[in-house]
């Protein structure tokens, strides 16, 4: 499944040059980082790993990425209303979230239930990015 999404990320990290990104993702990358992400991050245990070990609040200037990622990590039982808030602090004004998120509806499930990913109905996530 991270595979077929590998084009999406591409695209986003083109999206701003010049300008942080941030990719923050469910696992540790298979693949290299695509240019213009700048910081990569996973959850561990206890704290976000991957370019640094952090916790919650990132440890990032407010308005410092023009482009966000966030690529199946709020599907693993992290608070989505926590990491949507972080994410809209480091964007700059008029960047960009790209949320890649599994969807419940789809056949593709049967291939994820039961392994402790958790999806949530498209209308669910349009009322946390509105809130």
């Amino acid at each position: 499944m991270l595979e077929s999404e590998d084009e999406a990320v591409r695209l986003a990290a083109r999206e701003r040059p010049g300008q942080a990104g941030l990719w923050l993702q469910a696992v540790p990358p298979a693949a290299p980082r695509p240019q213009g992400l700048g910081l990569c991050l996973y959850p561990g245990a206890s704290l976000l790993l991957g370019d640094l070990r952090a916790g919650w609040p990132l440890p990032l200037a407010s308005e410092s990425c023009g482009v966000v990622v966030l690529q199946h990590v709020a599907d693993l039982g992290l608070d989505p209303a926590m990491v949507l808030q972080e994410c809209a602090r480091v964007l700059v004004p008029g960047g960009r979230l790209w949320l890649l998120a599994l969807n419940p509806v789809s056949p593709y499930r049967l291939r994820w239930q039961g392994q402790g990913a958790r999806a949530w109905e498209p209308v669910t996530w349009r009322r946390r990015l509105r809130a």
